[in-house]
């Protein structure tokens, strides 16, 4: 008795078996039972792509978004180290336009040498 002919209700031939990639040690499915793993195989592979190509479209959200939060951090502390300097001058100089009465304490300074022994004016 050849291996080729399979016994029972119509299964699928042994050489067209390992055709398809079938184990040799197990036994020929029926026809229905090969086209029905066929289709199994067939929607697994379809839905990995589009699992996959979900994947890659949030990935290029994601990329997106946070390109977008670094290009808005440059902006707005850019300039490494002049820029934080300036911007530290800008915010001491906001501090200082509230405090004004406290720094200069009613005393006015003149770049006259001739003013006084420390510069300050005199109410002469």
């Amino acid at each position: 008795m050849p291996h080729d002919n399979a016994v029972g209700p119509n299964l699928v031939p042994r050489k067209f078996w390992l055709l398809v990639g079938g184990n040799i040690l197990s036994p020929p499915p029926t026809w229905n039972r090969l086209f029905t793993m066929t289709e199994e195989r067939n929607k697994a592979e379809r839905d990995k792509k589009i699992e996959k190509r979900e994947f890659q479209d949030a990935a290029k959200k994601a990329k997106a978004e946070l390109e977008a939060t670094k290009q808005a951090f440059k902006e707005e502390y850019g300039g490494g180290l002049a820029g934080w300097k300036q911007r530290r001058r800008m915010a001491e100089g906001a501090e200082v336009g509230q405090k004004e009465d406290d720094t200069a304490r009613g005393v006015q300074r003149t770049d006259n040498p001739d003013a006084g022994e420390i510069g300050l004016e005199t109410s002469a």
